[in-house]
C-alpha cells in the first residue's frame, strides 16, 4: 500500500467558506448573492432556537476535518429568541475561534434598507423596516422566499455591502458596543468578496 503524505497547500485549494444563517431569510437571500462555488449555505435547523445553539451547531459543522477555511455566523437581534448574554456568549466564541460575526440589528431585513441609500436610522420595530422596503421597492414586503429572491435578483449586493460599511463605520461599531448601538445597522459587508 502506498504512503499518503499530507500536503497542506492542496488540501487548502479546494476548502469553501461555511456561512451558517440563523433564519430562513438570511438562506434565501445570501443562496441567490453568495458563490455557490465558494461557499457553503447553511440555514439553522429548528432545534437550534437561539443563536447561542445556533453557533454552537456551525461551529461543530465547520471542525469537520479538511472542509471550510472560514466560518461565518449571520444572525440578527431578533429579541423573540435571543437573549442579550446569548448573543454576547456566542459573540464570544466566534472570537474566541476567530470565526466571523455578520450580525444584523434589529433584523436581518434592514440589509434591504441599503440598497438604495446611505442610512444610519433608528427603526423601532421589525415592521417599520419592512414598511421602507415596501415604499423604497414598490412591493409589499412580506417574508416569504419568493419576495426576498425578488429583492436579491432587484438589488445591487455591492451597494449594500458599501452602504452597510460606511453606516458601521460612522457609527464606530467595534467588538466592545455592537449590541449597545441603537440604530440599524448590519455587517453584511463582511460577506462581499463571497458574492458571485
Amino acid at each position: 500500500m502506498a504512503k499518503r503524505f499530507n500536503n497542506p497547500t492542496r488540501k487548502q485549494k479546494n476548502l469553501m467558506c461555511l456561512v451558517y444563517c440563523e433564519g430562513e431569510t438570511e438562506y434565501w437571500y445570501l443562496n441567490k448573492v453568495l458563490n455557490s462555488r465558494e461557499v457553503k449555505l447553511i440555514p439553522a435547523n429548528n432545534s437550534d432556537s437561539n443563536v447561542l445553539k445556533m453557533i454552537n451547531a456551525a461551529c461543530k459543522e465547520f471542525n469537520k476535518p479538511e472542509r471550510y477555511k472560514a466560518l461565518y455566523c449571520v444572525f440578527d437581534h431578533d429579541a423573540s429568541s435571543n437573549t442579550k448574554e446569548q448573543l454576547q456568549s456566542a459573540n464570544q466564541i466566534i472570537l474566541q475561534n476567530n470565526h466571523i460575526r455578520v450580525f444584523s440589528n434589529l433584523s436581518f431585513e434592514v440589509v434591504f434598507c441599503f440598497a438604495n441609500k446611505f442610512t444610519t436610522s433608528i427603526y423601532q420595530s421589525v415592521k417599520a423596516i419592512e414598511a421602507v422596503i415596501s415604499k423604497e421597492n414598490n412591493i409589499e414586503y412580506k417574508k416569504q422566499q419568493i419576495v426576498v429572491e425578488t429583492l436579491a435578483n432587484k438589488l445591487s449586493f455591492n451597494a449594500i455591502c458599501d452602504n452597510s460599511k460606511k453606516c458601521y463605520e460612522q457609527l464606530n461599531i467595534n467588538n466592545d458596543n455592537w449590541l449597545e448601538i441603537q440604530d440599524s445597522y448590519s455587517e453584511i459587508f463582511k460577506l462581499k468578496d463571497l458574492a458571485s
